[in-house]
């Protein structure tokens, strides 16, 4: 098996410690990116929004625009606004769409 370098083994660290500090399980922040970079990453490439810049998963902007906790992320992904996807629980898993929500205000500070 291949050894994760010095900076990988950093990085996975300080996202365990934030999930801990944050009370969220670290599996659960991985498998939220991991489903993030599946279902999400293609129209929010690092947080911004490919079609309306203002409404990025950046903090900011989720507060601004009245998004801030992740109950509030799940009812986006399950009915969305136009121009984005709707996905279902029969696509996304409510704990996978809790997952991605908490993964999103983890991540994008």
């Amino acid at each position: 098996m291949k050894k994760a370098g010095f900076g990988g083994m950093c990085a996975f660290l300080v996202l365990w410690c934030a999930a801990v500090a944050c009370g969220q399980n670290p599996a659960d922040v991985s498998a939220g990116e991991g489903l993030f970079k599946r279902y999400c990453q293609a129209c929010h490439p690092g947080g911004k929004n490919v079609m309306n810049p203002s409404k990025s998963l950046f903090v900011q902007d989720l507060k601004k625009n009245k998004i801030e906790t992740p109950e509030a992320i799940v009812k986006i992904i399950r009915k969305a606004p136009a121009g984005m996807t709707s996905f279902s629980d029969t696509v996304i898993s409510d704990k996978d769409a809790e997952a991605i929500a908490r993964y999103i205000l983890q991540t994008f500070q």
